[in-house]
């Protein structure tokens, strides 16, 4: 309800109270709950003083494509999400925290991330997708918190915690990474349109995705960067 009503502060004086947008709001936080309780399994034994992402690039863990373009669009979703709150833009704020989490944090990288944590046996990359993805949870719960706050401060307290506060009230609001705003995000919107014309192929042939081969011709450089992230969000076995 508090999402709902915020969402229409920006467009006019009177809002008709839609029945529908609450109900939306409702599943995106059924959405956030599933999210977290999936990733929650490997949380156990994460230790934040040592697994910090800072720590584990500085450790020289190498990040991919599909981790770097995440973490851009973190950093553009709190950018997004100050900017609002300061212009009291308060549905600018939302729509770019859903887009975030949503489209692209829970439908493109989490999906990359999937074949990693499941069954991957390089436990150095291992450990900096989970470092990614505590930062891509606990930062969007901080930065959720203002309009959700019930719901953020129960899914907060049950990830390992990064800061020395007692409430997700008092922890501070996420702010703007410069490195992260320098990474680059061309290659792996590359790979998302890759994904999506293979996944309309696949759906006007009615494909099975075990019996499927693809060969990508492009003259993008570095194309076979992405052939994992590919594959993970195309649903293709290897």
């Amino acid at each position: 309800m508090r999402m709902a009503l915020i969402s229409f502060a920006g467009m006019s004086r009177v809002a008709n109270l839609n029945v529908n947008v609450i109900v939306s709001y409702r599943n995106f936080c059924n959405k956030i709950w599933n999210a977290i309780k999936f990733a929650m399994k490997n949380f156990n034994g994460f230790d934040v003083s040592k697994y910090t992402l800072q720590k584990v690039i500085e450790s020289g863990a190498t990040l991919s494509i599909a981790d770097k373009w995440i973490l851009n669009k973190l950093n553009a979703a709190i950018k997004s999400a100050i900017k609002g709150c300061e212009n009291f833009l308060m549905n600018d704020a939302i729509s770019s925290m859903i887009h975030f989490f949503h489209d692209d944090f829970c439908s493109v990288y989490f999906e990359t991330i999937k074949p990693i944590l499941s069954c991957s046996d390089d436990e150095k990359r291992k450990k900096t997708v989970i470092a990614i993805l505590y930062e891509c949870f606990e930062t969007s719960l901080r930065m959720f918190h203002p309009f959700m706050p019930f719901i953020t401060e129960n899914l907060w307290q049950r990830l390992p915690k990064r800061f020395d506060v007692p409430s997700i009230m008092i922890a501070p609001f996420p702010s703007i990474n410069q490195q992260w705003e320098s990474y680059q995000t061309e290659t792996m919107e590359n790979a998302i349109k890759i994904t999506s014309a293979i996944r309309k192929i696949k759906q006007a042939y009615n494909l099975k995705s075990n019996k499927i081969k693809v060969q990508i011709a492009s003259n993008i450089p570095n194309i076979e960067d992405i052939f994992d992230s590919v594959l993970a969000l195309a649903g293709i076995c290897h």
